[in-house]
């Protein structure tokens, strides 16, 4: 993954962003595909996939093929971003949340016994949890699974398990 934000998704990674960015200009003409200010559509659906090439240039091909004109609209990217928070929704399974909680709260991998383990690297597999080796290893929710509203609920309940900050 690129960091292209800080661990739990709120305080954006200005080299990540820009470092994808130049990923998707290489491949298309941003100002014709994203309009004249392309980090205003564009930004969004780097923040959305968490740096996650794969579905960066999902999200971006589903713009391209949708035939909703070009440059894109804040609507369409949202539409996009909708898609793939359903898709992420669909793969994510209730006995898997609690795992998921902990990882958004301590940005490592569970080690408190073997079950939480084997869920962590099912979701590994799937891309629910994202490993980010920037430096430190850490990892953290896939921006669509954290917003998905059984793992919103949880997040937004007390804890005693704090922030590692990664």
């Amino acid at each position: 993954m690129v960091k292209v934000a800080m661990p739990g998704g709120e305080e954006p990674v200005r080299e990540g962003i820009a470092c994808l960015t130049e990923v998707i200009g290489k491949r298309l003409d941003l100002e014709s595909i994203f309009g004249a200010e392309p980090s205003r559509a564009l930004d969004p659906i780097l923040l959305a996939t968490g740096g996650y090439p794969r579905d960066l240039l999902r999200v971006v091909r589903n713009l391209l093929t949708s035939g909703g004109g070009f440059p894109v609209t804040p609507e369409q990217v949202e539409r996009q971003i909708d898609r793939l928070a359903q898709d992420y929704a669909m793969a994510l399974y209730g006995d898997e949340i609690d795992v998921l909680v902990e990882v958004a709260k301590t940005n490592a991998v569970p080690l408190d016994n073997d079950g939480e383990v084997a869920r962590f690297i099912r979701l590994l597999d799937r891309w629910l949890v994202l490993a980010y080796r920037n430096g430190k290893e850490w990892y953290d929710l896939h921006p669509m699974a954290r917003r998905d509203p059984r793992v919103r609920a949880r997040l937004a309940k007390p804890s005693s398990i704090a922030p590692s900050g990664g």
